[in-house]
């Protein structure tokens, strides 16, 4: 007579709720840490849509000849809310008036703030740049600077040169 034999074939149910188990605390580990991945990636996307935008300012005022102005408190009350907007600015008085062309009306990702924007000597929340792309208003004066932006764990600062060139720090 054969001994009896068992097929041995497949997992047993503590070596499944192991694997589980260990899955479960990688799991643990790794979600925050993913989170965090997420908000810091919009925040370097933020950054270098500022840096978009500002370049595409800059090269809008060469191309056309003419004044182009990055403001971040397009309302003008004060509060960096998160918007920002790119506009030919036609009569030269850095405001948006009816009739002046919006280069680009952009809003800030979720969980992204605008800590500061510093132009100029002044300084103002806004930029312009003249007929050779240089950031400076119809008087010269130098309109250069940078905007901060931040998350709850980072902050990222594009600065805007004398010469016209934006850079991420």
């Amino acid at each position: 007579m054969k001994p009896f034999s068992y097929n041995n074939k497949g997992f047993t149910l503590i070596e499944l709720m192991v694997v589980i188990a260990i899955i479960g605390i990688l799991a643990t580990i790794a979600i925050p840490q993913f989170s965090t991945m997420i908000t810091n990636t919009r925040l370097r996307g933020a950054a270098r849509e500022i840096h978009s935008v500002l370049q595409q300012a800059r090269l809008r005022a060469a191309k056309e000849q003419s004044y182009v102005v990055v403001d971040f408190d397009p309302d003008g009350d004060g509060n960096l809310a998160g918007n920002y907007i790119s506009f030919v600015d036609d009569n030269g008085d850095f405001t948006l008036d009816a009739g002046e062309t919006i280069v680009s009306d952009k809003t800030l990702p979720t969980g992204i703030l605008l800590q500061s924007a510093a132009f100029g000597t002044g300084p103002v929340t806004y930029t312009c740049f003249n007929k050779n792309g240089f950031p400076s208003d119809t008087a010269m004066n130098d309109y250069s600077g940078s905007v901060d932006l931040a998350n709850s764990n980072y902050t990222r600062t594009i600065g805007l040169t004398a010469a016209g060139s934006p850079n991420i720090q």
